[in-house]
């Protein structure tokens, strides 16, 4: 398989066919965690010990850019708190897609003196989510 670009990869709000990219993306992150479980103990000599099973499965999303709207402020700001917790997809072009439920953790706004405004976010996994190899 060829090396991809990074443009291919793309945080979208909702899933399926109406799943709609983060507008003025640049870069997404992705972090996947199968969560330990420590089982060590005096018997184990000093080296630790692992269950073969994970303990919390999660997924971590950043994604930073240039501020182009203000729907991810709005998201942060609503006075519901139910916004946070929506539907997101990370579509991996001709890899896969993850999707689930996220939940958006912070919204930074950088505003250099003589630059873009900028913007970073973070979105955390609740529940379970899947992953669907491309076909």
């Amino acid at each position: 398989m060829a090396a991809l670009i990074g443009r291919k990869v793309r945080l979208k709000k909702g899933t399926g066919v109406s799943a709609v990219g983060i507008i003025g993306a640049r870069q997404e992150d992705l972090t996947i965690a199968n969560g330990e479980v420590d089982v060590t103990d005096k018997d184990d000599n000093g080296y630790r010990a692992l269950l073969d099973d994970w303990g919390m499965r999660s997924i971590d999303v950043s994604i930073s850019g240039l501020l182009k709207d203000d729907s991810l402020i709005v998201i942060a700001t609503s006075a519901s708190a139910a916004v946070l917790l929506q539907a997101y997809e990370l579509e991996i072009d001709g890899i896969g897609t993850f999707a689930g439920d996220f939940f958006m953790n912070g919204l930074q706004l950088g505003a250099p003196h003589d630059n873009s405004v900028t913007f970073s976010a973070t979105f955390l996994s609740s529940g379970e989510y899947t992953y669907t190899p491309a076909v």
